[in-house]
């Protein structure tokens, strides 16, 4: 695991795109994920909210990566599971 220094308003814009993802997709995410670009990633595809997709754009970036268009189509969010069955957030 690696360590990068994020300067105040990164670590806003971050916590209020883990809001919005909670709200959205009923989701948590882990900022102190290694993976959690991809993450960001994935979520900027299938958001249908401009706001939240432009604070996804200005976070990855801000991290050091650019947003494309092509995301790997193997991670998939989680399920919510409840007896066996799959149930909606």
């Amino acid at each position: 695991m690696h360590s990068v220094q994020l300067s105040q308003s990164t670590i806003e814009q971050l916590l209020a795109v883990k809001r919005r993802i909670k709200k959205e997709f009923g989701e948590i995410i882990n900022l102190s994920d290694d993976s959690l670009v991809f993450h960001l990633k994935a979520y900027w595809q299938k958001t249908a909210v401009q706001e939240t997709k432009m604070l996804l754009q200005q976070c990855v970036n801000n991290l050091g990566e650019e947003v494309t268009a092509q995301v790997d189509p193997v991670w998939q969010p989680a399920k919510r599971i409840y007896r066996g069955q799959v149930v909606s957030g």
